[in-house]
């Protein structure tokens, strides 16, 4: 299969960053799930999904208890995740809308981008269509659900052409050109995104004590998952369809089929209320660590567009304070506008 040299490359690779198991593995000890046992195929799935994990042996886990926890990761492997639909349905609609003059392709995206007769809303889902991006895998896919900042964006705000954009993603991509949209899509995660989740996971399980294991990224398993063909993966409009069809009849269907959920927070509206005003002042500071690689100008520009409903600039705009935060407090040394917001918020909140 085309599939099985890229797929052992990526399954050793995380093998060796050591989140397939190392020393120790879980051992699964089946439950039932029920007052009778279940036979056949309902048992095998019930071992995996009825499952609890015992402690590891003394001598690997020492004197230290830890608490151990199985994790997913089968977006990258299946396709759970909405980029990859709408990727898809956007290179069906690239081939139609192809034929339109490139001419007007450019004036219906300056159009997207500047009309005051479009809601922020509105601005923003078409920004993730191939009506409001240009024709490339870089500006329709990475620019609408990958990087806050498109490459003009950036250019706007350095003040020069930015490099490498994207260039560690575009590898992996290229690297398969016999793939599919679908296949490559998920290579090229495994390989980028995969790997800065799985970082993150490690750093903050391990600050909770808990042992995380991720059963999904056995590496024969990830092989397995790379010879399933793409219709099995997303099939009309649901998402790991194989995954969920494997489990159907030991899941409720409620929760299996439910809309996918992530962790969203209400920064959007907290960013437009005027309580925001100390944030985009120290934001916009010339004495900021932005104020010595960014145009000012620009980051003004967006926090105004954002403030005044125009344009839902809150990604960038969160990206920008936490790069404005950091740089203050561990390479300027200005930190003091930042602690002394902190103070003010404990004592007021230990006068309530």
């Amino acid at each position: 299969m085309a599939g099985q040299p890229a797929a052992r490359s990526g399954a050793r690779d995380l093998a060796r960053r050591g989140v397939c198991g190392g020393p120790w593995r879980p051992q699964l000890e089946p439950r039932l799930a029920g007052p009778e046992a279940r036979t056949g195929r309902q048992a095998a799935k019930a071992d995996v999904l009825d499952a609890s994990v015992r402690e590891p042996p003394r001598e690997v886990a020492g004197a230290v208890h830890q608490r151990a926890g199985l994790e997913g990761v089968a977006d990258e492997l299946f396709g759970g995740y909405k980029r990859y639909a709408w990727q898809l349905l956007n290179e069906k609609g690239m081939r139609y809308y192809g034929v339109v003059p490139s001419g007007v392709r450019g004036w219906v995206r300056g159009q997207i981008a500047d009309s005051s007769m479009l809601s922020a809303s509105i601005r923003r889902k078409l920004n993730h269509t191939f009506i409001g991006r240009k024709e490339n895998l870089e500006s329709v896919y990475l620019d609408s659900f990958y990087g806050a900042f498109s490459a003009e964006q950036q250019t706007e705000l350095l003040g020069r052409e930015p490099s490498r954009v994207y260039g560690d993603y575009m590898h992996y991509w290229s690297s398969w050109p016999q793939g599919s949209s679908l296949q490559r899509m998920l290579y090229a995660d495994q390989k980028t995104y995969l790997v800065e989740l799985l970082m993150k996971q490690d750093q903050m399980s391990m600050a909770c004590s808990i042992e995380s294991r991720v059963p999904f990224l056995d590496h024969p398993f990830v092989e397995f998952a790379t010879r399933v063909p793409d219709r099995l993966k997303i099939r009309r409009n649901e998402q790991k369809y194989i995954l969920k069809k494997a489990v159907e009849d030991l899941i409720p269907h409620d929760i299996l089929y439910r809309k996918k959920m992530g962790f969203p927070t209400p920064l959007s509206a907290w960013f437009r209320d005027p309580k925001a005003k100390p944030l985009w002042d120290a934001l916009s500071a010339r004495d900021g660590f932005l104020g010595e690689y960014l145009s000012l100008d620009a980051v003004k520009s967006l926090i105004e567009r954002q403030c005044s409903g125009f344009e839902d600039a809150t990604d960038r705009l969160w990206r920008l304070l936490n790069l404005q935060i950091w740089g203050d407090l561990f390479i300027t040394g200005r930190k003091e506008r930042w602690q002394e917001g902190a103070l003010v918020s404990q004592s007021a909140a230990s006068e309530v």
